[in-house]
């Protein structure tokens, strides 16, 4: 068993160098598109069958030059019970609790641009979410999420919609598990139509250890009123998952004894 998880561990990090490699050599093709770079930290932290922490650190760098904004954010999951339709448990995935399809989120997150930034800005945000799931056919997994933003941007309140359709389908192999993923999202600001936006999104999330993953992704916003130019985004987040009252990372299982083998 220890072997197995040590090569599990090192063909992960391997396939993860390859997709860095190329996915970075396909974003530098894109150069009729505005190009950014989204790092991104998550660390989710479970208390029970029915709640969790999460923290987040990202920024934003555009292409060329540093980085022109970074934010962090802390949120509380509730989940509860899934409808009569979606029965089924996912005892394996590491982003919702078993047999949870139906959760809420409350949190608060702060965006700050950098001082090289053309337009500075400082962003307080109160965010709700209702997130719902359910199978489709062909193994997919569909989620409706429900965001509503309420913003802060230096001192000047703004509130928008964020709605949110995510495919998801789980695929595995000997040593790898890995959850391909792809979601459309429009941004509808209140009172500001000129800033609605359309999002889509395709990436890959695969699973280093037990209590670690690594999502990979390209993010495409297309033109609106105020941004004629498109917008490439290559992103990648590393994510931790930990439980109250549990070993956080089983170390011996990764890189086991040679009297365990």
């Amino acid at each position: 068993m220890g072997i197995q998880s040590f090569r599990r561990l090192s063909l992960a990090f391997l396939l993860l160098v390859f997709l860095s490699v190329v996915s970075t050599d396909v974003h530098a093709q894109l150069g009729h598109n505005s190009q950014e770079v989204w790092p991104g930290l998550e660390v989710f932290y479970r208390l029970n069958q029915r709640s969790r922490f999460l923290a987040t650190l990202s920024g934003t760098k555009l292409d060329k030059t540093d980085y022109a904004d970074g934010g962090l954010g802390f949120f509380y999951d509730h989940f509860t019970f899934p409808p009569k339709f979606a029965q089924k448990l996912l005892t394996h995935r590491n982003d919702s609790l078993p047999g949870k399809y139906l959760w809420l989120r409350m949190g608060y997150q702060f965006t700050n641009s950098s001082k090289q930034a053309e337009n500075e800005l400082s962003n307080h945000t109160i965010v709700t979410e209702v997130n719902s799931r359910t199978y489709l056919p062909g193994n997919f997994l569909g989620t409706l999420r429900n965001r509503m933003d309420w913003q802060f941007i230096n001192g000047e309140f703004q509130a928008r919609y964020r709605p949110r359709i995510i495919f998801e389908r789980d695929f595995r192999t000997e040593y790898l598990f890995f959850t391909f993923r792809s979601f459309g999202e429009y941004f509808a600001y209140f009172g500001s139509p000129e800033l609605n936006r359309f999002r889509v999104q395709f990436g890959a999330e695969i699973k280093v250890a037990r209590n670690l993953d690594y999502e990979i992704y390209w993010n495409h916003q297309f033109k609106y009123d105020q941004d004629p130019e498109e917008v490439d985004a290559f992103g990648m987040n590393l994510k931790f998952y930990f439980t109250r009252g549990t070993k956080a990372i089983y170390w011996d299982k990764i890189f086991p004894n040679k009297s365990g083998n």
